[in-house]
C-alpha cells in the first residue's frame, strides 16, 4: 500500500487521530434541509452563502472517510483482498486531500472547494464500485462468505450514502440553487422514475415495456425526503417489476399505489412477473456483479464507469429506504407475481441511520506515525 503510506506520511499526527478518533454528527433531513434554506438565504443577500456548510464539511468529512477506512483496515482480508488493498489506497489518498481543504474565503477559493468535492464524490463513487465488483468477483462460488461479505458491503455503502448526502448537498445548492432536501410530492417522482425505467427496459430487453398505473388518492401528498434517493429506490424496484413481467410473458400492467399515513408514506408495487420462490428469496437481497465493471479494476484511476453503474439491486434500494427511518420488503407468490412495500418516514427528525464503526486498531495508528 504505497500509496497510501505516502498519504499517511504527509497528514499530521494531530490530524490523523481526530480522523481515527473522533466522532460524527448524526443528522437528521430538517437539519439539511435548514442547513439549504440558510444558504439559499445568505445567497439572496450576497453574503458568503457556503461558509456555515463549509465549515461543517471541513470537520465533518474527515471523520466520516476516517471511519470508512477503520471499516476497510478492520476487515479480516484487510491485507489479502486486492480489491480491499486498493480501496484502502484510494480512500487515504482522499483522506489526505480532505485534511488540506480550508475554508473558501474568496470566490476563487469557493470554486476550488467545489471543484475538490465533485471529485471526492466521483472518486468515493469508483472505490465503493471497485470494492463491491472486486469483492463478489473473489468471493464468486462461496456460499459460506456471502452473508459476511454482504454485511461489509452494507457498512460501507452505508458510510458512502452518509458522505454523498453531504458532498450532494453542497453541490446542489451551488450548481443548481436549490436543497439536495426537499418537500416533495412523491407522486412527482415516480412520475419520472416510471419514465426513466420503462426506457431502461425498453433498451435492455428491445421490447416495449408494459405500462405503469399510477394509483394516489391524495393530489396534496407532500414529505420532506431525498428526492435522488426516492427516484433511485423507485428506478431499482420499477425496473425490477417491468423486466420480470417481460420475461414472464404478461402484458398487464404494473401498478404502483402511493398511500399518506399518519407516520409513513408507503407506496405498493405490483406484478404479474411469475414470483419468485421461498427458497430463492433471499438472493433478491444481494449484490450482483456486472461484467461491464471488469475493466475497472484494471484502472485504478478511470472513474469514468461509474456512470455505468445504473443497477445496484434491492439491497442497495433497501440501504437508502432505511437510512432516514424507512424500509422495504417484498412478498413474492411463486407463479403469480410480487408486491414490493416501500415505507417512507414522515418523520424528518429521524436520525440518519449511521453505521457503527470501531475505532483504528492501536496497532495500524503505531504503523501510521512510525
Amino acid at each position: 500500500m504505497v500509496g497510501s503510506t505516502r498519504a499517511l506520511k504527509a497528514i499530521p499526527k494531530d490530524v490523523l487521530e481526530r480522523l481515527w478518533t473522533g466522532k460524527e454528527t448524526r443528522l437528521t433531513l430538517r437539519h439539511l434541509y435548514a442547513l439549504g434554506k440558510h444558504a439559499d438565504k445568505a445567497q439572496t443577500m450576497n453574503s458568503k452563502p457556503f461558509r456555515i456548510p463549509a465549515e461543517f464539511l471541513c470537520s465533518e468529512l474527515p471523520i466520516r472517510y476516517g471511519h470508512m477506512l477503520s471499516v476497510l483496515h478492520g476487515h479480516p482480508l484487510a491485507r489479502s483482498s486486492p480489491s480491499i488493498t486498493r480501496v484502502i489506497d484510494r480512500y487515504f489518498q482522499d483522506a489526505h486531500k480532505l485534511t488540506s481543504l480550508s475554508i473558501p474565503s474568496c470566490e476563487d477559493e469557493a470554486q476550488e472547494f467545489t471543484q475538490t468535492l465533485r471529485t471526492l464524490r466521483r472518486r468515493q463513487c469508483g472505490s465503493l464500485l471497485r470494492l463491491r465488483h472486486g469483492l463478489l468477483t473473489e468471493n464468486l462460488g462461496n456460499e459460506s462468505a456471502q452473508k459476511p461479505l454482504h454485511t461489509f458491503l452494507d457498512q460501507c455503502n452505508g458510510l458512502g450514502v452518509g458522505v454523498n448526502l453531504l458532498i450532494g448537498e453542497h453541490l446542489c445548492l451551488n450548481d443548481k440553487g436549490h436543497n439536495l432536501v426537499q418537500l416533495i410530492n412523491p407522486t412527482q417522482v415516480a412520475q419520472s422514475a416510471i419514465i426513466e425505467a420503462r426506457k431502461y427496459c425498453a433498451d435492455i430487453h428491445q421490447v416495449s415495456p408494459p405500462q405503469v398505473q399510477l394509483v394516489c388518492k391524495d393530489d396534496n401528498l407532500s414529505t420532506t425526503y431525498v428526492p435522488a434517493h426516492l427516484h433511485r429506490v423507485l428506478f431499482e424496484l420499477l425496473t425490477n417489476s417491468l423486466t420480470a413481467t417481460i420475461k414472464h410473458g404478461e402484458t398487464s400492467p404494473v401498478r404502483l399505489t402511493l398511500v399518506k399515513g399518519e407516520e409513513d408514506v408507503t407506496i405498493r408495487l405490483s406484478d404479474r412477473g411469475g414470483g419468485i420462490c421461498a427458497r430463492e428469496v433471499h438472493k433478491a437481497w444481494r449484490y450482483h456483479i456486472n461484467p461491464k465493471h471488469d475493466a475497472l479494476m484494471e484502472h485504478d484511476e478511470d472513474d469514468a464507469q461509474v456512470e455505468m453503474d445504473v443497477k445496484r439491486g434491492l439491497r442497495f434500494a433497501r440501504l437508502l429506504a432505511r437510512y432516514f427511518g424507512g424500509d422495504l420488503a417484498l412478498i413474492s407468490m411463486e407463479g403469480y407475481g410480487t408486491d414490493t412495500f416501500l415505507a417512507l418516514s414522515r418523520d424528518d427528525a429521524v436520525t440518519e441511520n449511521y453505521p457503527l464503526t470501531q475505532p483504528m486498531t492501536s496497532s495500524f495508528m503505531k504503523e501510521a506515525f512510525v
